[in-house]
């Protein structure tokens, strides 16, 4: 009897895996990047000098964050998501660190965008 071993693969240990299996949400014919736009388009009277991004994975709303702010700094705890945003997004400060930790020894008042 042959035995097979399947390989299951984390989505989490390869971004780019990731990325290709994350689907994109639909909510009245706009996806969840273009609510994001539309939303900091229409509250933003001028762009943020410095946006935080939490648990930014592979960065699909940080693009639309360096729309809107001089700035981006991402922290995601996974360093392969982190790789994939670099790719996209090569003007961010990625760091990696978990996001809970990050802000309890960082003062949050340089930022003037959270997300």
């Amino acid at each position: 009897m042959a035995v097979h071993k399947h390989i299951r693969r984390n989505c989490y240990d390869d971004g780019e895996y990731y990325e290709e299996i994350l689907p994109t949400y639909y909510f009245g014919g706009k996806t969840d990047t273009e609510y994001v736009d539309l939303y900091l388009q229409t509250t933003m009277l001028r762009p943020a000098n410095h946006a935080l991004e939490l648990a930014a994975g592979t960065g699909r709303a940080t693009k639309i964050l360096q729309k809107h702010a001089k700035k981006v700094s991402a922290v995601d705890i996974n360093k392969n998501m982190l790789a994939v945003l670099k790719k996209r997004c090569t003007a961010v400060d990625a760091i990696n660190e978990n996001s809970a930790a990050f802000i309890q020894k960082r003062p949050l008042d340089c930022y003037d965008l959270l997300f």
